[in-house]
């Protein structure tokens, strides 16, 4: 059989996303929010919904990228969410460290 004739029994996709972290997988919804046909290519398992202590990491978003996550029809959990006025971080090392004030950005 030649390759052509392989991939005819294929599903076709408008578009294919590489990686469903929370930046793509939110695109993937929005994208098939819009009609789109999309692909979601992930190497791990598909989640599951938390249970016990939440992750420690932390995820920052601004009011635009909130409001993108929004019009996927995802939601954040409000418990977890709330607006920062400062962030302090560092490594482990001590090599690497980031400061943001609201106080000194406005």
């Amino acid at each position: 059989m030649q390759q052509s004739e392989q991939r005819s029994g294929q599903n076709d996709h408008d578009v294919i996303i590489v990686g469903g972290g929370m930046v793509g997988a939110a695109l993937a919804a929005r994208l098939g929010h819009t009609g789109f046909s999309v692909g979601l290519v992930e190497q791990d398992d598909a989640p599951t919904p938390p249970s016990g202590d939440y992750d420690l990491r932390i995820s920052s978003l601004n009011a635009r990228s909130l409001a993108f996550v929004k019009a996927s029809g995802t939601s954040l959990p409000e418990e977890r969410s709330c607006p920062f006025r400062h962030i302090d971080v560092s490594n482990q090392d001590g090599t690497g460290h980031s400061l943001f004030s609201a106080k000194i950005a406005a």
